[in-house]
């Protein structure tokens, strides 16, 4: 399946069949595919590629299970990185969840992008793992650096005194970020 982005309806349609997708057909304001339980609507360009947005919904039995909107990236991609939180306990029991991603300016993040991101912790903490959810990899997850997986990766933070720690993550192409966290 080529990369998500602007694309032409005709390859759109061409490109989900070979994937298993069946249709188009037609119902309400645009046409439809289905693969098994998935319905996947195709927009209507009226002129030009077809955007950078799609809806997929899944149904059993003819019901709405849920629904997702797929988006593409656009423009530069930068690191996103998010703590779950400001302050941690300063003590050996607790840890820090800190998300990575490749996104763009609005924070879709490009699943379509892998890089080896490296993180550094200073302060009152320590890398405690660090890894991307990638079915079969060599990468460790002890070591400071590993390949994002769809555009992922998670650091896990230990505190290990009282006091500030601060992540920076870098990876090449982007400006390195940084967020804080105290340990109390």
């Amino acid at each position: 399946m080529p990369r998500f982005g602007p694309i032409k309806r005709r390859d759109l349609i061409r490109s989900l069949q070979q994937v298993g997708f069946e249709g188009p057909y037609s119902g309400g304001k645009h046409q439809f595919m289905i693969k098994g339980d998935i319905t996947l609507w195709i927009p209507n360009p009226h002129r030009g590629d077809i955007g950078r947005e799609l809806l997929a919904i899944a149904y059993t039995a003819g019901r709405e299970q849920g629904r997702t909107q797929l988006r593409s990236t656009t423009g530069h991609v930068r690191l996103g990185v998010r703590a779950d939180r400001s302050e941690i306990r300063a003590d050996d029991s607790d840890l820090a969840f800190v998300d990575i991603t490749l996104e763009d300016q609005n924070g879709t993040v490009a699943t379509h992008l892998d890089r080896p991101v490296t993180v550094q912790v200073r302060g009152a903490g320590v890398l405690q793992g660090l890894g991307s959810a990638r079915p079969r990899t060599e990468e460790r997850f002890d070591a400071a650096t590993h390949t994002t997986f769809d555009g992922r990766a998670l650091a896990i933070v230990r505190p290990n005194g009282e006091g500030a720690i601060e992540v920076t993550v870098r990876t090449e192409g982007c400006d390195p970020q940084t967020v804080r966290m105290n340990a109390r």
